[in-house]
């Protein structure tokens, strides 16, 4: 289901980064030069939903729980 964790996800550890992401989330687009890597700055207005989406799937994938996908015999994908 969307927005689970992984069993032994280190929560602690998720909330830190996002104390840290979200206030630069909110600032970067507004403050020249803060954000030189994903080019938050740039004028573009769907640069910042293109730089949260990376954060986003970046974040899912260290901390979403794993499925686990097999083929069966005529081909259908089953999700453990």
């Amino acid at each position: 289901s969307r927005g689970d964790l992984d069993r032994g996800a280190d929560v602690d550890t998720l909330l830190s980064l996002l104390l840290m992401i979200l206030p630069h989330l909110a600032l970067a687009p507004y403050v020249r030069g803060m954000d030189p890597v994903l080019g938050l700055d740039e004028l573009s207005s769907e640069q910042p939903t293109l730089v949260v989406r990376r954060y986003v799937a970046v974040l899912s994938a260290a901390f979403a729980p794993r499925t686990l996908t097999t083929t069966t015999r005529k081909g259908e994908q089953s999700h453990a």
